[in-house]
């Protein structure tokens, strides 16, 4: 099985090839097409389920949200790189070099756009526009990870701090480019 990235949901098993996103049932070893983008040179590389018959779909080239078996391009010309949703349901989107995008769930027509060396409107400010990751802790702190480090978005404050590595500081990153953010059952937040 080729997959560019999988995914596990409702005890069924997900994964995209180039433009295309699948379900596989272990039991009957079969795959089934779920949808696919309009374009065959496009990579499906991130997928978010809001429910089962609505997600969104993070391309090479684009981002689409997919509703009852119909696909719709929200942005085109950017290159997404994860998807994450906050506990305030806001979807927070990584791309590969242009910063993040943030759907808010109060106002989904409304996008904020986060990029390095700009100030946003909610007053953030990014460490990095080469976006991997993106979690929340339990202090409904955004973690983003970075080719440069750790931004951190509280959303209580509306304040951003950033975390980097220092040879002075024992207790700081050991190296500056983040692949991986996790939470644990007890909240300690692991780094990769």
């Amino acid at each position: 099985l080729q997959a560019e990235s999988i995914f596990y949901r409702n005890e069924k098993l997900y994964y995209t090839r180039a433009n295309e996103l699948f379900s596989y049932n272990h039991s009957t070893q079969h795959s089934q097409k779920i949808l696919e983008t309009p374009y065959t040179s496009e990579v499906i590389k991130a997928v978010y389920f809001e429910r089962e018959d609505n997600m969104w779909l993070g391309t090479n080239k684009g981002l689409y949200i997919a509703k009852n078996n119909t696909i719709e391009c929200i942005m085109e010309s950017i290159d997404i790189s994860c998807f994450f949703m906050d506990t305030t349901h806001n979807l927070w989107i990584g791309t590969v070099n242009d910063g993040i995008r943030i759907v808010h769930a109060c106002n989904p027509n409304k996008i904020s756009i986060i990029k390095e060396k700009e100030s946003s409107p909610e007053g953030y400010q990014l460490s990095n526009n080469r976006i991997r990751c993106i979690n929340e802790d339990n202090q409904q702190n955004i973690w983003v990870g970075t080719y440069a480090g750790i931004t951190l978005f509280s959303l209580k404050d509306r304040t951003s701090s950033i975390l980097v590595q220092n040879d002075k500081t024992d207790y700081s990153l050991k190296h500056n480019s983040i692949y991986a953010i996790h939470k644990d059952k007890q909240g300690t937040m692991w780094v990769g």
